[in-house]
């Protein structure tokens, strides 16, 4: 009588000192909030729900993404911010995001520094273990990296100068105080907005260009409104994925190879894709009345001169020093084949 009495006490108490007991073989799925700027259906989004169904086979339903596209839980700011306070758990970043953790992946993005995919894979394998052990420093784990385009302007008027460039507002990310201060101080007009309210700035005339890759212009259709796309490659734009130290050390380690091994695959194959991604939403673009600006040998020495004037005043500020004195130093050794001019499209 005595332990029936008490039974339901017991039965309390149990739950209390043990929360999460389970039998063997029944563990909790580990549920991993993802936020993202990319909209739905779009190459980027599709890439984060195959590596959801690829690493829910792999862990036999253990580890599970949940998406969160479009910017609905931010810019990219917020997202770190929300992730360094344990609200989500992994984001799929641009650089800018990337440069919110550590500067140095602007590296990779420096303007008119890297041209074509053979130069930025040969810099990218000499400075990715570097990457990876900064962000591991900082409490990130890197699950891929991504070259997810490169960078054109977009304007509502033709840019073939940097003199066109000084005669628009330029789109600037938020937060990035220091390249709005180096723009402006090299007269040009920088305005810092949410990636969230570019097209509320473009419809206001806030702003009238800016830097971005074709499939972003297509798929937030800001190139309805800057419809001049210089032939220009201006950056690479750098993405990965990237989870919370704490978050994957939870998972099995068993699991970790493959889960890596089907994120870098699953990485890989948007990078084959991303050149004929590219043109195909250029060529898209165009049918809704995308002009595309070309520009000339002459006119590509502008931007040279131009841009070499400003980029060593990116060391320290956009790019930290060392990051930047490595990058710097590599582009001297790379090798004499990988040399090009710029290719344009």
């Amino acid at each position: 009588m005595f332990f029936y009495r008490y039974q339901r006490y017991f039965s309390l108490a149990i739950l209390l000192v043990f929360p999460c007991w389970s039998p063997a073989g029944s563990s909790a799925p580990i549920v991993i909030k993802l936020g993202s700027l990319a909209p739905t259906g779009t190459p980027w989004h599709r890439v984060l729900e195959e590596l959801d169904a690829e690493w829910r086979e792999i862990t036999d339903g253990l580890v599970q993404l949940r998406i969160y596209p479009g910017g609905v839980l931010g810019d990219e700011a917020e997202v770190v911010t929300k992730m360094r306070l344990g609200q989500i758990q992994a984001a799929g970043l641009t650089s800018k995001g990337l440069g919110d953790i550590d500067k140095g992946i602007w590296g990779l993005s420096l303007p008119l520094v890297i041209r074509t995919d053979e130069q930025l894979r040969w810099l990218h394998s000499h400075i990715k273990d570097e990457l990876d052990r900064r962000y591991l420093e900082a409490g990130f784990v890197v699950v891929n990296w991504m070259h997810l385009g490169w960078v054109h302007w977009f304007s509502t008027e033709p840019i073939r100068t940097p003199s066109d460039l000084k005669q628009h507002r330029i789109f600037n990310w938020a937060g990035s105080a220091n390249t709005e201060r180096l723009w402006k101080e090299e007269g040009f007009q920088a305005v810092s907005l949410s990636v969230l309210d570019v097209l509320a700035g473009l419809q206001t005339g806030l702003i009238d260009a800016l830097a971005v890759i074709p499939m972003t212009a297509a798929a937030y259709q800001w190139f309805g409104i800057t419809n001049q796309m210089s032939d220009l490659r201006w950056a690479n734009l750098t993405g990965a994925v990237i989870i919370t130290r704490e978050t994957w050390d939870r998972i099995p380690h068993k699991y970790y190879q493959p889960m890596l091994a089907a994120s870098a695959r699953l990485a890989r194959e948007l990078q084959a894709a991303v050149i004929s991604l590219d043109k195909d939403a250029i060529t898209a673009m165009q049918g809704y009345g995308l002009e595309v600006v070309p520009v000339t040998p002459e006119e590509y020495q502008q931007w040279e001169h131009t841009i070499g004037t400003l980029r060593h005043r990116l060391r320290g500020t956009l790019v930290d020093t060392t990051m930047y004195d490595l990058v710097m130093g590599l582009l001297e050794e790379m090798p004499a084949e990988l040399q090009a001019e710029n290719p344009g499209l």
